[in-house]
């Protein structure tokens, strides 16, 4: 669902794929970081 909601937030990007991919790709850590920081159980 992150990815989708940054894909949306993303799309004034089109014109530069290169950023969007980018921003798409930091929500994986990022989503990964909130995990371990909120004590949650992976």
């Amino acid at each position: 669902m992150a990815v989708a909601v940054v894909s949306i937030a993303a799309q004034p990007l089109a014109d530069w794929p290169m950023l969007e991919r980018l921003a798409a790709a930091l929500v994986y850590p990022l989503g990964f970081v909130v995990c371990l920081m909120s004590g949650a159980e992976l």
